[in-house]
């Protein structure tokens, strides 16, 4: 029997739409955040220079602090991820036969700014299967490059770019009133020992046996009504401290809250017709409708420069949570049982039910030196999700810079970077290269970043 085209290509591009999803769902927000566009940040290992227009979103204070000059002007990334891009048009295509959907869920993780110098490995590695009587075990070697034995835990906290306006009070006191997209979400997985071990260790599924993997997501969007106040406090010689509260009013376009629990358990043996028992439970909560949320956060922040240093310490959503007047649950099962035996069931447990959207609050920790030939700077941000610690500093010989930097990721693995860069006149050309670990395979990367900075 012959097949079609069409539907030979029909998994290719199954393929392509979950793979694009996960990447988008779950590495999406966490690149987007992780891949730096300035080059000359990038070489120094991601650390943000104590300049208003860096750190403004983490730390409000520094909406008041100078700029100590000849670091600031627009950034202008050179997409150079477009040359290999423009050479591996044929694999974004689920109708070519080139087609990886792999390359298209490292791509989305990792949007064509850099260039990618070291390919990840292809997942070629062989598929044992070994059947007995009372196990059976299908080992691929590349498994544990996709399945992580920790479970995975990201998320994302965007507030910018915001618009607005602002003056002064006085000389030293500032307001400002703006308005931002608000987006915050998270997803939390992990897999039990037993099944982690079968998918990805060559364990073998044995009778009488649990296995189990768990899943949790959140998210909510919407638009941030932001009412800043920073001042700087007199202070003696050399020492300027700067205090800034930044209230807010949240407003929701809606809300999801899913919880998955997914449990196999196995019979007697392996072979018999009910050998494998699936016990799939999905809880949703979500708001339906036009119903929106409004709630309240609160911003704070603290920058203090002494001479050449540098010291800011911001929180983010202190206390902040949204309120959900109208929110239905769901719950999905398989029914056991009856004509529908086997079919998924949805369960409404409440509707019209009230909801409270906690957030937690995230830290930044941020530290800097600065003189005419050295910089060297700092900065711990602690996430909900993970922390992040950026460390990296640069040497200028006339209009020349060497940099240098690392950075410990949310893998909680260290990662390398370096570059320089030529200023002349207003325009400064920056050059970096950077190790990482972006890609859905578990190693390491390299990419080379380029762009212009003008002042």
């Amino acid at each position: 029997m012959l097949a079609s085209t069409d539907g030979a290509r029909a998994p290719r591009r199954a393929a392509a739409a979950l793979l694009a999803a996960l990447a988008l769902l779950g590495l999406g927000a966490a690149a987007a955040g992780a891949i730096c566009l300035d080059a000359r940040r990038m070489a120094m290992g991601g650390t943000s220079p104590p300049r208003p227009d860096r750190l403004c979103a983490d730390n409000p204070a520094y909406m008041v602090v100078p700029d100590r000059g000849g670091e600031g002007g627009w950034v202008l990334p050179l997409p150079l991820g477009l040359i290999d891009l423009a050479g591996n048009t044929s694999k974004l295509d689920p109708d070519d036969d080139d087609f990886d959907p792999l390359y298209v869920a490292n791509l989305l993780a990792n949007p064509p700014i850099h260039l990618e110098l070291k390919d990840p490995d292809p997942l070629d590695g062989d598929l044992t299967l070994d059947l007995g009587q009372n196990h059976l075990r299908l080992y691929w070697e590349d498994a544990d490059l996709l399945i992580p034995e920790e479970p995975l835990d990201f998320g994302s906290r965007w507030e910018r770019p915001g618009l607005g306006l602002g003056g002064r009070f006085s000389d030293r006191v500032a307001w400002r009133v703006q308005a931002a997209p608000y987006l915050d979400g998270r997803v939390e997985t992990g897999f039990d020992d037993a099944l982690y071990g079968v998918l990805a260790g060559g364990d073998s599924l044995k009778p009488n046996s649990r296995y189990s993997l768990d899943a949790e997501g959140r998210a909510t969007a919407g638009v941030a009504w932001k009412f800043v106040v920073a001042g700087q406090l007199p202070a003696a010689r050399e020492t300027e401290i700067y205090l800034a509260a930044a209230p807010k009013l949240l407003t929701a376009f809606g809300m999801a809250d899913a919880n998955v629990e997914l449990v196999a358990v196995t019979g007697d043996t392996l072979f018999a017709s009910d050998s494998l028992d699936v016990e799939p439970e999905i809880l949703t909560r979500y708001t339906d409708g036009v119903n929106m949320g409004h709630g309240i956060g609160l911003d704070l922040g603290v920058a203090i420069r002494h001479g050449p240093w540098d010291l800011g310490v911001g929180v983010r959503d202190i206390g902040a949570s949204i309120h959900f007047s109208e929110t239905k649950l769901e719950r999905q099962y398989m029914q056991e049982g009856g004509p529908d035996d086997g079919d998924m069931v949805t369960e409404v447990l409440e509707e019209g039910a009230e909801h409270d959207y906690e957030l937690d609050a995230i830290w930044t920790v941020n530290a800097a030196y600065s003189d005419e030939d050295w910089f060297v700077a700092g900065d711990l941000r602690v996430r909900p999700w993970g922390n992040e610690l950026h460390l990296g500093g640069e040497k200028r010989l006339g209009p020349w810079a060497l940099r240098a930097g690392t950075h410990r990721d949310r893998r909680d693995q260290w990662q390398f970077s370096g570059g320089g860069g030529y200023s002349f006149r207003r325009i400064s050309v920056d050059l970096a290269l950077e190790t990482h670990k972006r890609h859905f395979q578990d190693e390491r990367g390299l990419a080379l970043g380029l762009s212009l900075r003008l002042r």
